[in-house]
C-alpha cells in the first residue's frame, strides 16, 4: 500500500491520489495509514497552491482554482491560502472586494538578516583569499 501511495504522490497528480484512497481506504484504515495519507494529501494540495506564488504575481480566486489543480473550490482555496499566509509560507493578500489574489515576494525576517550579512562576509573574505592565491600563483610562476 505505501509504495503505491508513494508511486503516485511522486507523480503529483491528485485525481488518482483520490481514487486510491477511496479504492483502499479500508485496508488504510485496517494499517493504520488512512490519516497518514490525508495528510499527505493535504500537503500535496499546499505544494500546489505554494506554486501559485512562483509563477503569478496576482490571479483570482476561481482563475487559482483551475491553475492549482489542487481539487479545491474557491471556499476551501481561500482558507487554504489564509493558512500558507499565517503560516509565512506565502506572501499574499486576498481582496474580498474583486476576489483576487496578490502575491509578493517572501518576507525576510529580521532574525535571517544577521545571518545573511555574515554569509556575505564570509564570501567577501573568500573572494579576497582566492584573489591573494591567484596572485602569489602568478608571482612563483615568473
Amino acid at each position: 500500500l505505501v509504495a503505491e501511495y508513494m508511486r503516485l504522490h511522486v507523480e503529483g497528480q491528485l485525481e488518482p491520489i483520490e481514487e486510491f484512497l477511496e479504492a483502499k481506504q479500508t485496508e488504510l484504515e485496517g494499517e493504520k495509514l488512512l490519516g497518514l495519507v490525508k495528510q499527505a494529501l493535504w500537503k500535496l494540495r499546499l505544494q500546489k497552491l505554494k506554486g501559485l506564488s512562483d509563477v503569478y504575481s496576482a490571479v483570482t480566486l476561481k482563475e487559482a482554482v483551475e491553475r492549482a489543480e489542487a481539487g479545491l473550490d474557491e471556499v476551501q482555496l481561500e482558507a487554504s491560502l489564509f493558512h500558507l499566509i499565517a503560516r509565512g509560507d506565502i506572501n499574499a493578500k486576498i481582496s474580498k472586494r474583486d476576489g483576487s489574489v496578490s502575491f509578493a515576494p517572501p518576507k525576510t525576517s529580521s532574525a535571517a538578516l544577521p545571518k545573511l550579512v555574515q554569509g556575505m562576509e564570509q564570501l567577501v573574505g573568500l573572494a579576497k583569499q582566492i584573489s591573494a592565491l591567484e596572485m602569489e600563483c602568478a608571482s612563483s610562476q615568473v
